[in-house]
């Protein structure tokens, strides 16, 4: 049987429209708009997803006025709560929820 030829592109697709790496935020105590270190998909989630790593002791401000200090780091891509959870209800994101609070859960 005769060998085919064959020819490979390796050539990138188009790139899609995605918005520039947020970099990471420098280390200390530091203050935050919520947009711009995480993303709330839906009003009504009590949770949001890092855009970036975000520091232990950074202080996160909401569009309210409220704000909260972070207890712990948070790396990208991680939820974090930014609305009082109780013991019981439902953790929100992306307006589903996606788990159940087994405890009282704080901003931060």
């Amino acid at each position: 049987m005769p060998k085919k030829h064959i020819e490979l592109s390796y050539d990138e697709p188009a790139a899609a429209a995605v918005p520039p790496p947020v970099p990471p935020l420098q280390t200390g105590k530091s203050t935050f708009k919520l947009a711009d270190v995480a993303r709330l998909p839906e009003d009504g989630d009590n949770v949001a997803i890092a855009r970036t790593m975000i520091h232990e002791g950074s202080r996160i401000e909401l569009e309210s006025g409220d704000a909260f200090d972070l207890d712990y780091r948070i790396l990208e891509g991680h939820r974090f709560c930014v609305k009082a959870i109780g013991r019981g209800e439902d953790v929100l994101s992306w307006g589903r929820p996606f788990g159940i609070a087994s405890r009282d859960i704080a901003p931060g």
